[in-house]
């Protein structure tokens, strides 16, 4: 338990001086944390989505807000995100039409 409060702490000092962290895993999965976004927007702007994880409920942008920070920058990598977000986008939209046509919940 020490060693994780050590890395939270590790973390909390790092977002003071960069805007972003990035965790990644072995299977390229990331996990972004936000301390700053700039000028673009500001957290009280951006939709969210609760994950309640081990009882920790954790607030994960949802793709529409991520589609928006992203669409219209010059970053290729951005460019690439904001295509696959995108095509969540309209799946997840394609997918709650059908429920939605057949009453479903």
């Amino acid at each position: 338990m020490i060693d994780q409060f050590k890395n939270f702490i590790r973390v909390l000092e790092a977002l003071q001086e960069f805007a972003v962290i990035r965790f990644g895993a072995t299977d390229e999965f990331y996990i972004d944390i936000m301390a700053r976004l700039g000028e673009v927007a500001v957290f009280e702007d951006l939709d969210f989505e609760i994950l309640l994880h081990h009882g920790i409920k954790i607030r994960i942008a949802t793709p529409e807000t991520l589609y928006k920070l992203k669409k219209d920058t010059l970053r290729q990598k951005d460019k690439f995100d904001a295509a696959y977000l995108k095509y969540i986008i309209d799946l997840r939209n394609k997918n709650r039409a059908s429920k939605n046509k057949y009453n479903l919940r």
